[in-house]
């Protein structure tokens, strides 16, 4: 009876087919995680509404980044606890739930094993954006269909963002 050969060839061959097959198996189960994410998929997910977590419960209003088309729109909408409609005064004394935080654009980078998003054009004058270092290339920590987390480098110190989608 023929013994099945599963590979002809020597054994350093047979080793060298074993580590490829377990680095492909590898790379096609981190497709969740930011290794091989394609920007048109990227572009996908983070295409939205998202809210901001903030750190302390004691704010009064919720932060809301909208990415679409290339650009993103930062609000605040107050909350309203008593039903009164106290709100912020916008500037065209219209809409006084919601005020435009800032204004800018973005754009995705997908690498190999980091996918980035990179805003830019916020404006210094508006909640400072740029003293907190918006105007930066962030990391996407973790995106899914619920969770977007980022966080960049300013000077010595690094800065994180959550988001939960709207």
């Amino acid at each position: 009876m023929k013994k099945l050969v599963w590979f002809k060839g020597g054994s350093m061959t047979r080793v060298m087919v074993s580590v490829l097959i377990l680095i492909a198996i590898t790379f096609a189960g981190c497709e969740e995680n930011m290794w091989l994410k394609s920007e048109k998929k990227l572009r996908g997910k983070i295409e939205g509404s998202w809210t901001r977590l903030q750190v302390s419960a004691n704010y009064s209003s919720d932060e809301i980044w909208t990415y679409r088309d290339g650009v993103i729109v930062i609000v605040t909408t107050e909350k309203k606890s008593n039903g009164t409609d106290e709100g912020y005064a916008d500037f065209n004394k219209s809409d006084l739930d919601t005020l435009v935080l800032d204004v800018g654009n973005y754009s995705l980078d997908a690498k190999i094993d980091n996918a980035y998003l990179k805003l830019s054009g916020l404006e210094e004058n508006i909640v400072e954006s740029a003293k907190q270092g918006l105007n930066a290339k962030w990391t996407i920590v973790d995106i899914d269909g619920s969770v977007l987390y980022i966080a960049a480098e300013n000077g010595s110190a690094v800065i994180q963002r959550e988001f939960e989608k709207r």
